[in-house]
């Protein structure tokens, strides 16, 4: 995948609390943007994970034309801080190619990162194509299906379980996944 590497996480210093806290990081990491975007991540925006998780929502998106794809995705601990992020080009694609890489890649950098060995890990998806592939993947067309099987073992691997997710509540990961478009 071009533009994506292991050292793709960054890692993200900012502990703000509150309510507001989605929208104060998006302009933290995105100081020109539009100040409307504000209202709507401030108050539809990802939910902190349980005691003993870790939550990682991922997304993909593409252009219009299919000819470019990016992913991007958030980690966030038991306070809802975000604690590393990633975003990248993946090239071209059709859509729930993209999304499937978006699930496969953030798992890939889990692994990578040291975390505490107890927490367990929920992933959060908001194609439900993507997410009902992986968790039934006889449903999975044929092509799909040696990328599907990976992503299984990965979620093993991490000790994770994912979940669909409706795409309002992923609009800060969409961003980045944007981002990753170029």
């Amino acid at each position: 995948m071009e533009g994506v590497g292991p050292g793709i996480f960054q890692f993200v210093g900012i502990f703000l609390t509150g309510s507001l806290y989605s929208g104060m990081l998006f302009f933290s990491c995105y100081p020109n943007s539009s100040r409307e975007i504000f209202i709507v991540i401030g108050f539809v925006g990802l939910e902190a994970p349980p005691l003993g998780y870790l939550k990682l929502n991922v997304d993909g998106a593409m252009l219009r034309d299919g000819s470019k794809g990016g992913i991007g995705g958030f980690l966030r601990n038991i306070e809802g801080r975000c604690i590393a992020s990633f975003y990248g080009s993946v090239g071209q694609g059709c859509p729930i190619l993209i999304e499937l890489l978006a699930v496969k890649y953030g798992l890939d950098n889990f692994l990578g990162l040291s975390v505490d060995s107890n927490m367990r890990l929920i992933m959060e998806c908001d194609s439900k194509v993507a997410v009902d592939w992986i968790l039934n993947p006889e449903r999975c067309q044929s092509l799909f299906l040696s990328l599907v099987h990976n992503i299984q073992s990965l979620l093993l691997r991490c000790r994770a379980f994912l979940k669909h997710i409706p795409r309002g509540a992923n609009i800060e990961v969409d961003i980045l996944a944007k981002k990753g478009i170029g």
